[in-house]
């Protein structure tokens, strides 16, 4: 996550910071490609409920 949150521009890391960070609390040491599609949406369900 650090490697996109550098190439992106400070409006993209504004946008979207507050779920990159639960994203690397999450799955902190995985590659970014490696949760499948029923994780993230596991994870969106729980961040929704939050």
């Amino acid at each position: 996550m650090p490697v996109v949150a550098a190439a992106v521009s400070a409006g993209t890391r504004r946008a979207y910071g507050s779920y990159w960070k639960r994203v690397v609390e999450q799955w902190g040491q995985r590659r970014l490609d490696e949760p499948t599609p029923s994780e993230i949406e596991r994870l969106a369900e729980y961040v929704k409920s939050q």
